[in-house]
């Protein structure tokens, strides 16, 4: 569940105006709300991969093969944010390696992350009815790209074999990310993984239905003002209004600032200490 963490003070620097401001951070998964995690796969042949749906497998694969390229795979996962908007500082994507078949892999593979353009009408795609061709953002005809004008390239990162092994985390952070984060309207957020080198190996990171490995995660260390639950700049009497009707359940984020499972009196105690403009 998503859950506020690591409170801290950091130093923030704006138009000569130096200012301590306390930030916490939280960590989302695709279990989180509206979250989602699977693969789209290219048809190869006679095998309809390209409409047939994998949201239900434990883990996400990613592969490109030109030599065959009837069997592609790119990886889609979706990120509830609606917790933690506005006022994303810094945040990194991770994935924990679920391994490699049936091939060694290229030496290092590059992975290339685009994120799905806000306001897109498939930004709430099924994970149980995505497929090839109907994954949104998807280009169909390429074996490892996207459509440009309905995503945004964010970066690249790299795997590198056989350092790499099953449980270990891949991390990804970029500016393009960040922005991306913060420029996000409403609360949905899909990245989309492609590789670029061509090789037979399919290589897999954990998806939420793994029943060892953690699923896709996205960090956020640096959360301004999460008392702020409607975003407009102050925390305010509508805010408490949202902690009240949240009293007594675990929404797996803000309100429940603590992260102890349960909207309380220790939630309320805190937004009431943070009570103004979070400026």
């Amino acid at each position: 569940m998503c859950r506020i963490v690591n409170c801290a003070l950091v130093i923030v620097i704006s138009a000569g105006i130096v200012e301590a401001r306390e930030t916490s951070g939280a960590v989302i998964t695709t279990i989180d709300g509206n979250g989602a995690d699977t693969f789209v796969r290219s048809s190869l042949g006679g095998n309809n991969a390209a409409n047939t749906n994998y949201g239900s497998w434990a883990r996400v694969g990613i592969k490109r093969d030109t030599a065959l390229p009837g069997n592609n795979r790119k990886g889609y996962i979706r990120f509830d944010i609606s917790s933690v908007r506005p006022g994303i500082e810094y945040a990194s994507l991770e994935f924990v390696y679920a391994g490699t078949s049936p091939d060694p892999p290229a030496n290092p593979s590059t992975y290339s992350v685009y994120g799905l353009n806000d306001g897109h009408l498939g930004e709430s795609w099924n994970e149980l009815t995505i497929t090839w061709n109907n994954a949104p953002g998807n280009n169909v005809s390429s074996t490892n790209g996207v459509l440009s004008k309905e995503t945004t390239f964010l970066g690249t990162f790299d795997i590198a074999v056989p350092e790499i092994n099953v449980g270990d985390v891949i991390s990804f952070s970029s500016i393009d990310l960040i922005e991306f984060l913060q420029s996000d309207t409403n609360g949905l957020v899909t990245i989309i993984v492609t590789r670029q080198q061509q090789n037979f190996s399919v290589e897999y990171v954990a998806s939420k239905e793994h029943a060892m490995l953690p699923p896709p995660a996205l960090v956020i260390t640096g959360l301004a003002c999460p008392w702020d639950l409607d975003g407009n700049g102050t925390v305010g009497i509508f805010d408490l209004h949202a902690l009240l009707a949240a009293w007594g359940t675990d929404p797996g984020g803000s309100p429940d600032f603590d992260g102890n499972g349960t909207v309380d009196i220790l939630d309320l105690l805190t937004l009431l200490a943070n009570w103004g403009s979070c400026a």
